[in-house]
């Protein structure tokens, strides 16, 4: 009904309002490393700071004093200058990791988000589409099960098993257009992608398998005049709750 209608709309802008303030929570959590950065690169020149003083201490005792205490200055500061120089290294190498670290740490918080982002809103055009199916409007669902197809490909790492049930839904949709032509590579690559993940005998697999059949037949049955490219059966759209990784898969 219209109002189910508007209430999964309002729904889906309060999860994505939702996903947009975890991104800037990330990005606040990016400048707040960086400040960090900046302060221990301070450590580092304060600590090269006074190695440079030392190291002009050390001179001028050797140019003022008498010899033997010269030599003995020279020996207590030749120590603090090595003491003072082995605080910078390890400074500044403590300082590499942790600027190594933060920055990584503040990649993979991004990545994260922007992942976690792209998997909800290939979920939101999936549903919709399939709504969209069910209400009759193939043309439109099939748009959004495009636009589903094209955010999937963009996840980072996506799983390929998570891909298939929007293959799927995809073909269906041209399958119902009298387009089995179209519908039959994505039957194809879902059929293939089950029986590399799960196995020949998985049936899931089979009933991709079924799917690609049938696109085959409607295709030839096209070619040669007939009717079966707009009437073979198609797979019901499946719709998910909230992300890929979920997915019992379509069959």
């Amino acid at each position: 009904s219209g109002g189910e209608a508007r209430n999964e709309t309002e729904t889906e802008k309060a999860e994505a309002e939702a996903l947009r303030g975890e991104v800037e929570q990330s990005k606040e959590r990016e400048k707040a490393l960086k400040m960090e950065k900046e302060i221990l690169e301070g450590r580092v020149e304060r600590a090269e700071a006074s190695l440079g003083r030392a190291e002009e201490e050390l001179e001028k005792h050797r140019k003022g004093l008498a010899q033997e205490r010269v030599l003995e200055r020279i020996r207590i500061a030749d120590e603090r200058a090595s003491k003072a120089e082995g605080e910078v290294e390890a400074a500044r190498e403590e300082a590499e990791h942790q600027i190594k670290l933060a920055t990584v740490q503040a990649k993979a918080e991004a990545a994260d988000a922007q992942r976690g982002l792209l998997s909800e809103l290939a979920v939101l055009y999936n549903n919709h589409g399939t709504a969209c199916k069910k209400l009759g409007d193939t043309p439109k669902a099939l748009t959004m099960f495009t636009q589903a197809l094209e955010v999937h490909q963009r996840i980072p790492g996506g799983s390929q098993l998570d891909l298939v049930p929007v293959l799927i839904n995809l073909g269906a949709a041209h399958m119902t257009l009298g387009d089995p032509s179209s519908a039959e590579p994505l039957f194809s690559q879902s059929y293939n992608i089950r029986l590399e993940e799960l196995g020949e005998e998985n049936p899931q697999t089979l009933s991709a398998m079924k799917w690609l059949a049938k696109a085959q037949q409607a295709s030839k049955a096209k070619l040669n005049g007939g009717t079966e490219g707009t009437t073979v059966s198609t797979p019901s759209a499946t719709s998910y709750a909230s992300s890929p990784s979920r997915l019992g898969g379509a069959e």
